[in-house]
């Protein structure tokens, strides 16, 4: 069965480019895609991506369609907490490369912690006057969205994009 949340999150630079070197005069006019040798490289993600890749859409819009009813039952906190929980645990597990053998060290943590903080801010920043996600801890709405929007836009440039490989070729 197909996997299709592992590897979603992660963010890859762009595989280098291998030309074979050219044999004849003629061929080196070519490029290589056209002497049949190389092939394009894999695309890796551009700043866009990288942004939309750090963005906890997934767990703001959960938190956001049940923060006003934990509200009302006095269970914001709870609420913000659990949802803080599944964000690290669900980027983590997005995070790890859809490959055999991966394991928890392979996950990029900078970028989980990247998604974290966005959601911690985005969770103030959607909150109402007066009404903290967390009991005790008041930023103003104002400034948290201010802050969540500038930490967007900064956000790929705090995570280290992996090289993509090319797997290697079997020698004949």
């Amino acid at each position: 069965m197909a996997n299709f949340i592992r590897g979603g999150s992660r963010i890859y630079d762009t595989a280098p480019v291998r030309v074979p070197p050219a044999t004849t005069l003629e061929s080196t006019a070519q490029p290589a895609t056209a002497r049949g040798g190389g092939k394009q490289p894999a695309k890796g993600d551009n700043y866009l991506s990288a942004l939309l890749k750090l963005v906890p859409a997934e767990i703001v819009t959960v938190y956001l369609a049940t923060k006003d009813t934990a509200s009302t039952h006095n269970g914001l906190t709870t609420w913000f907490v659990l949802c803080l929980l599944t964000c690290i645990i669900f980027r983590a597990y997005s995070n790890l490369p859809d490959k055999e053998g991966a394991a928890i060290k392979d996950v990029q943590w900078r970028a989980v912690g990247v998604s974290a903080v966005a959601f911690f801010l985005w969770a103030f920043a959607t909150a109402e006057q007066g009404k903290p996600p967390i009991a005790g801890l008041n930023l103003e709405p104002w400034l948290a969205g201010a802050a969540a929007g500038l930490f967007g836009l900064l956000a790929p440039a705090l995570v280290p994009a992996d090289p993509q490989v090319e797997p290697a070729k079997p020698t004949t």
